[in-house]
């Protein structure tokens, strides 16, 4: 049981069983976490400043974002996000924020 993809677990087994066989250890995970709704915004507002050229992360060969989120237009905590799947909607965020950041970290240089 690896927990739901927004666990620790989860993102420790995925980069286990999928990325260390293929890339061993030659990779490395930068982490950020996001509450709701307004950290998704204010990382899309300033993602060009934080991943900009100076960024330690510019020092690889390759780079990607990966989101282990789920986007819906269920407003946050309301029934049907807390009903939703395990750890009471953990993970569901507004569709609309998520996209938007997305595209924010692909025009700074990271593709997804």
């Amino acid at each position: 049981h690896t927990g739901s993809s927004v666990s620790d677990l989860f993102v420790n087994s995925f980069l286990d069983l999928a990325v260390v066989p293929t890339l061993g250890n030659n990779y490395e995970v930068w982490t950020v976490y996001i509450e709701d709704q307004s950290d998704l915004v204010k990382l899309a507002d300033t993602a060009h400043l934080v991943f900009g050229p100076s960024h330690p992360l510019r020092r690889a060969r390759h780079t990607c974002a990966m989101y282990f989120l789920y986007p819906t237009a269920f407003e946050e905590n309301c029934i049907p996000t807390m009903e939703t799947g395990e750890d009471n909607g953990a993970g569901m965020v507004d569709q609309k924020s998520f996209f938007r950041l997305m595209r924010a970290v692909e025009r700074a240089g990271i593709p997804t």
